[in-house]
């Protein structure tokens, strides 16, 4: 973990009782740090043991129900001259460690923020690259700056003007995988509560950060409480607006999920049109269109709308992207678009190119295999 270089690279750390992954995040970027910053909040397995092996400095902190006031304790024990912050269920990809030590080589003052590509498992195990969301995501920072995080939950790292800061981040060829909301580990966790809780004590502060709504609106959405998940993300909407901010676009693709699995109409095509005007690059919500159409039997208008999505692809780091939406997840549905069409022979391409593109996609394979009989 000591290297010989000038400037120093930090990582900050904050867990609670994650024997089960730290060992696997640590191994994975021990070699490209300098300094290892370890905050306990109370675990009573394994953890302080493990860090302690890969030469971390450990330090104990009392949990306050606050997140960002954890991370931020960890800032304040960094040394470096840049800031590395991982979780414990994330690992760097192999050989790819080395890569994050590109920002000591910045020697431009307006270079402040660094990326990585934030890879996410979602659904049952074992990890599945057929399901995760892939986005961007801003990790790293120069220590000196004194950027800290907010909110209670789902912390965020404060940016205090988001056009000027966007110019001074660089993307590194960096990806991280994240585990931590597959079924297994929230359900062993019982991250959704806990969450919850968190963020309802942040709103009854009276917290004007709109993010709270949305995060409230995920929780409601993983519970299959559509209803109410549809009210908070639709408030999340209201109050960036309020506040004279464009929406993100992963508030539309929830809003937008929602409205998917509690009977499309008409209307909501026509508001998902409205946000792809938004975002026009984002191919998450061409892909939920073409759901929504093809759930109300437009067939032909759905596979219209999975063409362009097999055109635009999903090379498009910048937003939450779920992994096929681009690709054999497309290609499925213009299959069954095909099929439901009567052209047989247009189908059958069509899912011949999903396991192409995806050759352990059974649903292609199982639709072909009827085909054939």
């Amino acid at each position: 973990m000591k290297l010989n270089t000038a400037k120093k690279l930090s990582l900050c750390m904050i867990v609670h009782n994650e024997e089960q992954w730290l060992r696997k995040c640590l191994s994975s970027i021990r070699e490209a740090v300098d300094e290892i910053i370890i905050v306990d909040t109370g675990s009573t397995d394994r953890t302080r043991e493990i860090a302690e092996e890969y030469g971390a400095a450990v330090y104990d902190y009392s949990w306050q129900d606050d997140f960002s006031a954890a991370r931020n304790y960890s800032l304040e024990q960094a040394t470096g001259d840049w800031v590395l912050w991982l979780d414990a269920d994330e690992e760097v990809e192999s050989g790819g460690a080395m890569n994050v030590r590109q920002v000591l080589e910045t020697d431009s003052e307006t270079t402040l923020l660094a990326g990585i590509h934030l890879f996410s498992y979602f659904g049952e195990g074992p990890p599945d690259r057929r399901r995760a969301h892939g986005m961007n995501q801003i990790r790293m920072f120069r220590r000196e700056r004194g950027f800290r995080f907010r909110g209670n939950v789902h912390e965020q790292l404060y940016l205090p003007d988001e056009n000027i800061v966007q110019s001074m981040v660089i993307q590194l060829p960096v990806t991280v995988y994240h585990y931590g909301y597959m079924d297994e580990t929230v359900s062993l966790r019982d991250k959704d509560k806990r969450n919850m809780l968190l963020l309802q004590q942040e709103k009854n502060q009276g917290s004007p950060d709109p993010w709270i709504d949305y995060h409230m609106a995920s929780v409601l959405y993983r519970r299959e409480a559509f209803d109410e998940a549809y009210q908070y993300v639709n408030s999340s909407i209201s109050q960036f607006v309020q506040q004279g901010y464009l929406p993100p676009s992963l508030l539309y693709k929830l809003k937008y999920s929602i409205l998917l699995v509690t009977s499309p109409t008409r209307e909501s095509v026509s508001g998902i049109d409205l946000a792809i005007q938004l975002y026009p690059d984002y191919i998450d919500l061409y892909y939920t269109k073409g759901l929504m159409l093809f759930q109300m039997g437009l067939f032909q208008e759905a596979a219209e709308v999975f063409q362009k999505c097999i055109a635009l692809g999903e090379d498009c780091n910048e937003h939450l992207t779920t992994k096929g939406a681009g690709s054999f997840l497309a290609c499925y549905y213009l299959g069954r678009c095909y099929l439901a069409t009567g052209n047989d022979k247009l189908a059958q391409t069509a899912l011949q190119e999903a396991l192409l593109l995806n050759p352990e996609y059974t649903e292609a394979e199982e639709l072909l295999r009827k085909m054939d009989v």
